[in-house]
């Protein structure tokens, strides 16, 4: 890297001579010592005004930039500039994704920021965690930088066949969140999102969990309820978020889990299935705490997550 370097800045030195030379049009028949020879500086942006003291101010830039790079950029490192970050609310999804994969960036959880999905209407979105995972958790659906909707988006039946079968990933509920909800995305958004495992709890028709990609994906009870609520079968292969980690919320202390749609406290789903039914999945209800909600019931909202990673 070193050697590229010095050798980026030889041709620049090389390029900077040539301007120097061609814009001091000078035309000799003898040799003249170069602190003689003059030349008009106005476009080479030097302060010298004749050959040799130019080249003396190129070579002793040159020489600190070398010395800052070789500081700031090691043998064989490749060295990515941080990029200017104001606020989650006001820097570009681009600014977001690049400040978090450098895990240098100055969001908080709790930040929002407002995303216009066209027919879908426009939304708040908030940081809901930036902790890692340190005890083995499989799913991903709380580690790192994750990002939940702070309202709902619109209500929709999780199966309407009312059936718990096939959990998550086999819900009609997961298609449209990662179809219509996903394509109402800005693009530069969609950019920025990572694909996140999602392992989710089954009824009592199955024996085992469910492992899926997503790329948006509901959050689960013990990413709300510090502990869960004992019936999701999947609730130790998670963690409870950060956001809901700081405001305390549990299974008796759950006003924090409230969201609303149009204005006011409203239901919204979970992607774990109640482990003794064939055809409930769990919601958080208008007050924050966990409700059991048959598949089919159409009145319950939306409000899915995503990572940046």
């Amino acid at each position: 890297m070193k050697d590229k370097l010095i050798k980026n800045y030889k041709l620049i030195l090389g390029m900077i001579l040539g301007v120097i030379i061609s814009a001091s049009s000078v035309f000799a028949t003898s040799v003249l010592t170069s602190d003689k020879v003059s030349y008009d500086n106005t476009n080479s942006k030097l302060s010298s005004t004749n050959i040799k003291d130019a080249l003396d101010e190129v070579n002793t830039r040159v020489t600190t930039k070398l010395e800052e790079a070789e500081k700031s950029c090691p043998d064989g490192k490749i060295c990515i500039t941080k990029p200017s970050s104001i606020s989650f609310k006001s820097d570009s999804w681009e600014t977001i994704a690049n400040a978090v994969r450098l895990k240098d960036y100055p969001y908080q959880v709790g930040d929002t920021k407002e995303i216009d999905m066209g027919d879908l209407g426009t939304h708040t979105v908030r940081v809901a965690n930036t902790s890692s995972c340190t005890n083995g958790e499989t799913s991903e659906t709380a580690c790192g930088f994750v990002v939940e909707f702070a309202d709902i988006i619109s209500n929709h039946a999780m199966n309407l066949d009312d059936t718990n079968v096939g959990g998550w990933p086999a819900s009609k509920l997961r298609t449209y969140v990662n179809e219509t909800v996903y394509n109402a995305l800005p693009s530069e958004l969609q950019n920025a999102i990572a694909t996140t495992m999602v392992i989710s709890g089954h009824g009592s028709e199955e024996k085992t969990n469910f492992a899926f990609g997503d790329k948006l994906y509901l959050l689960s009870t013990k990413e709300v309820w510090n502990g869960g609520t004992g019936f999701d079968t999947a609730e130790s292969e998670t963690k409870q978020l950060d956001y809901y980690k700081n405001k305390g919320v549990t299974k008796s202390n759950y006003s924090g889990a409230i969201k609303q749609y149009n204005g006011s406290n409203a239901e919204w789903w979970l992607r774990g299935a109640r482990y003794s039914s064939s055809d409930l999945f769990f919601s958080v209800y208008n007050n924050g705490n966990s409700l059991p909600r048959g598949a089919a019931y159409s009145g319950v909202g939306v409000s899915p997550a995503f990572r940046i990673a």
